[in-house]
């Protein structure tokens, strides 16, 4: 199973990658690799936040650049199999090129984040049970 911070920082690579679109792209990514494999890209619960799903330690690690870009890194020794970077890769090139703002709005539509997220009520995990029912019920993957 990869490490989120992995994941994070092999989508930050892609370019153009703010905390916000960050987070929506790893909860996409966890819910990619349901449908792909029937298993979790990684392992960290994805919390139902305000402004969508977030995975609280990668928010905190790059919550210092706020609305800015997150500088790409020269790192390009990522530890992950064939089918976590397929699943990586698949999941950029669905939501990639969408704005932060456009996949909260995605997000805040999706029963995962709806039926998780309470307003005023802080730490509530979006159960990887939910995750994978709905990307496998409502997500169809053409590879």
């Amino acid at each position: 199973m990869a490490k989120v911070q992995d994941i994070a920082q092999y989508i930050i690579n892609s370019g153009n990658i703010d905390n916000l679109k960050l987070q929506k792209l790893l909860y996409y990514c966890q819910g990619i690799s349901y449908c792909l494999s029937d298993n979790a890209l990684f392992e960290d619960d994805i919390e139902a936040w305000a402004y969508g799903p977030v995975v609280p330690s990668v928010y905190r690690k790059y919550k210092k650049y706020g609305i800015e870009t997150i500088p790409i890194s020269k790192r390009t020794d990522f530890p992950f199999s064939l089918k976590e970077i397929e699943t990586i890769d698949l999941t950029l090139s669905y939501y990639g090129q969408m704005s932060g703002v456009s996949l909260i709005n995605k997000t805040h539509q999706e029963s995962p984040w709806k039926d998780s997220y309470a307003s005023g009520v802080r730490n509530a995990v979006i159960s990887k049970e939910a995750i994978k029912t709905f990307f496998k019920n409502n997500i169809s993957i053409e590879q």
